[in-house]
């Protein structure tokens, strides 16, 4: 069990390996950082989203100052408001976004049993 503990991905690294993006591809390594910028920015901790900005570097292969550069940026962009003023975006915990992903994913076959 320990073993699956220690190899798990995160959540970055779990979107990064399922999701469509070609990462040799300069246009689609485009899109997905911007894709995974967006997801970082929901997290509620400061300390997780520093993690996973360097695990977005590493995994892409790109300098850490471009990634924290962008997401500077990003964080300090006008967040649109709905008509009745409340934020469109809402900050999630890394465990949150886990078990979203896992409950989305259709290839996941947990069988449930008594």
């Amino acid at each position: 069990m320990q073993e699956c503990i220690d190899s798990a991905l995160t959540p970055i690294g779990y979107f990064i390996q399922t999701s469509d993006f070609s990462i040799t591809s300069i246009d689609e390594k485009k899109k997905l950082l911007a894709t995974l910028l967006d997801m970082i920015k929901s997290f509620s901790d400061s300390v997780e989203q520093d993690i996973y900005l360097k695990e977005v570097a590493s995994k892409l292969g790109l300098n850490q100052a471009i990634i924290y550069d962008k997401f500077n940026r990003m964080r300090f962009e006008r967040v649109k408001k709905d008509d009745d003023n409340s934020s469109a975006k809402v900050a999630y915990s890394s465990q949150e976004m886990a078990i979203g992903y896992i409950i989305n994913d259709t290839k996941n076959t947990f069988a449930i049993t008594e």
